[in-house]
């Protein structure tokens, strides 16, 4: 039995090595940041799994979130430095495309003058 606890452990911290080279792999590519934060979205990452009237649309909001959590938490404690340029990159991409989103919008909107700029 010792032997067999032996490998289990083995196989542990083998399984802990290989996540900690997968996490600090997708993190320092922008495709791999990319990948990461698609999947926090799909997950319902910054969202409250808000009651929704139906159990089960709650209770599967709320097992999405869980995931969620249990990620950004792996990120965290794997690669800290990583998951901050994710948010970051992500947060400066969301404000870029804000920003032409709202520029567009001006320019196709007859009843805006030109210049004009909403506070």
């Amino acid at each position: 039995m010792d032997k067999v606890n032996q490998l289990k452990t083995q196989h542990a911290k083998e399984d802990d090595e290989a996540l900690d080279r997968t996490f600090y792999h997708l993190c320092s590519k922008p495709d791999g940041r990319k990948f990461i934060w698609w999947l926090l979205q799909q997950c319902g990452y910054g969202n409250d799994p808000a009651l929704t009237g139906d159990p089960y649309r709650t209770m599967h909001a709320a097992g999405q979130n869980s995931i969620a959590l249990l990620l950004v938490g792996e990120l965290s404690a794997r690669n800290p430095e990583g998951f901050i340029a994710l948010q970051l990159e992500m947060y400066n991409e969301h404000r870029t495309r804000t920003a032409a989103y709202d520029a567009a919008d001006n320019r196709s909107d007859p009843n805006s003058a030109a210049g004009d700029t909403a506070d």
